[in-house]
């Protein structure tokens, strides 16, 4: 169905007026690239959230490049000779760029992969000139689970290797009732804009925040993915949300969260619209050259 959707789009698509770049900008070539494609197109997209945000390979953002280079070619499991790669090599620049950092970008397409139906929906809305019929709303506006309370502490969710808790049976033999956070499991889909349809907690996995963050989190300068997960899950268990809302994030909730560049940041740690709120923690998390 999706095949056919695009095809039929295709139809009506003049390449050299839109472009879509991919891709997170981490080389001179890559520089100069989309600084070409910029030149050369009426309309540049953003392409899932590596151009919008920076995606995975953002979150290299945080270690200098010559501890990366040495992690993965002299203390990797299965390397060749141990020898960094130096020979029509391009060098990596220190700074991660999403694509807004380097050129315009006219339209974003955020997603981990970008679902196919807001890929056609909003390549038919570029080619109508209308404005694309698409929600503002966060993941949790489409996901099934109701929260209860109290929470079930603590956090259960382990980044990095699949965990069962994360598709925990309820005693009615459902995996689809439970909020995740009412469970304890850190679910990122009430700070994640909706671009997805909450496919993950439908299927019985938390939200991981692949689509980024939402339109609350960008425009407010106080608002983080960080303390707003926190000050809500502290709130479950019945504390006073004033309490809760005007102070830190409570220390026993932080205490929890074992990752948090992973958790709360793996989609978005390199751009400044998350980096340089004054709420952020990304900052304090960035190791420097020794």
């Amino acid at each position: 169905m999706f095949t056919k959707k695009i095809l039929d789009l295709l139809e009506s698509v003049e390449f050299v007026y839109i472009a879509l770049w991919g891709g997170i900008v981490r080389t001179v070539e890559h520089r100069e690239e989309l600084i070409d494609l910029r030149k050369k197109a009426k309309i540049l997209i953003a392409f899932g959230t590596c151009a919008t945000y920076g995606g995975l390979p953002g979150l290299s953002f945080y270690w200098p490049v010559s501890d990366m280079l040495k992690k993965v070619y002299t203390e990797t499991i299965g390397i060749h000779d141990g020898k960094i790669p130096t020979k029509d090599v391009p060098a990596l620049e220190r700074d991660l760029l999403p694509a807004d950092q380097v050129v315009d970008i006219d339209f974003y397409m955020p997603g981990c992969p970008c679902p196919p139906d807001w890929i056609v929906e909003a390549l038919t809305a570029l080619i109508e000139k209308r404005e694309p019929n698409l929600t503002h709303k966060t993941v949790c506006s489409e996901c099934p689970r109701r929260m209860t309370r109290p929470v079930d502490l603590p956090i259960k969710r382990k980044v990095g290797k699949f965990d069962e808790t994360i598709v925990k049976t309820e005693s009615d033999g459902t995996v689809r009732h439970r909020c995740f956070l009412s469970q304890g499991i850190l679910c990122m889909g009430t700070v994640t804009l909706n671009r997805c349809n909450a496919a993950c907690q439908k299927h019985g996995l938390a939200c991981s925040g692949c689509s980024g963050p939402s339109l609350e989190v960008l425009r407010e300068q106080g608002r983080d993915p960080l303390k707003m997960i926190a000050k809500r899950i502290a709130i479950l268990p019945g504390r006073d949300p004033e309490d809760v809302i005007s102070g830190s994030i409570p220390e026993d909730i932080e205490n929890q969260f074992y990752d948090i560049k992973h958790q709360f940041y793996a989609f978005t740690s390199t751009h400044p619209a998350l980096w340089k709120k004054s709420a952020s923690k990304i900052p304090d998390l960035v190791e420097v050259e020794k």
